[in-house]
């Protein structure tokens, strides 16, 4: 197999893994799964990542590359953005994921199944991924509040509005078939962005009074 092509099916390997990761989670998935969604033979995992583990490792490093979440951590760091625009800019990221579902959410949906039922990776995972996010996002809160990062009342009002934002970008085609539009438009995404933007907002600045 030349160079080129080992590479071109590496890459479509490790897509396929994530897709199919992502929708019934490590402990469910197969190699002959993955290898059938890929279109390559069964023996071409071992040769290019050793074994299930480590492909799902393989996945998990792609976290990093991906783009939606690279989105994401650059406006987190952002220094000219105040503490209630970078929220603000972030939630309308997350929820723009829900325009391109397969492409901009299967990370999320692969962090549901290892948050559920954690794979032999999961410390990986919330050391390469989880940990960096959470930390800034609880520090981005607290300063909303005037509150430490690690305060109850700061890590409470973070779950509670990812909590928001995950929920529709998980269960929007579920949602979309109760209400018999199964497509949402950019607009209405804009607006429901805005909608849990100015909710949470409203609550952390009477949190702010109150504490």
């Amino acid at each position: 197999m030349r160079k080129g092509q080992e590479e071109e099916t590496r890459a479509r390997l490790l897509e396929a893994a994530a897709e199919v990761f992502a929708e019934v989670g490590y402990h469910a998935a197969t190699i002959r799964q993955i290898c059938g969604r890929a279109q390559a033979n069964v023996a071409l995992v071992n040769y290019h990542f050793g074994d299930k583990s480590e492909l799902y490792e393989a996945v998990v490093h792609s976290l990093l590359r991906d783009s939606a979440v690279l989105e994401v951590q650059e406006r987190l760091s952002r220094p000219d953005l105040s503490p209630e625009q970078t929220l603000r800019e972030v939630i309308h990221l997350r929820l723009r994921g829900i325009l391109h579902h397969e492409r901009h959410s299967w990370h999320l949906r692969l962090l549901c199944h290892e948050m559920a039922n954690p794979s032999p990776a999961a410390a990986r995972v919330q050391q390469l991924f989880l940990q960096p996010i959470a930390a800034r996002a609880s520090q981005l809160v607290g300063e909303i509040l005037g509150l430490p990062a690690d305060h109850p009342k700061t890590r409470l009002c973070l779950f509670s509005i990812a909590g928001q934002v995950l929920f529709h970008v998980l269960s929007f085609t579920a949602l979309g078939k109760l209400s018999g539009r199964p497509a949402i438009t950019e607009a209405e995404c804009e607006v429901l962005a805005d909608h849990i933007s100015e909710f949470s907002l409203a609550y952390l600045n009477l949190g702010k009074i109150s504490e």
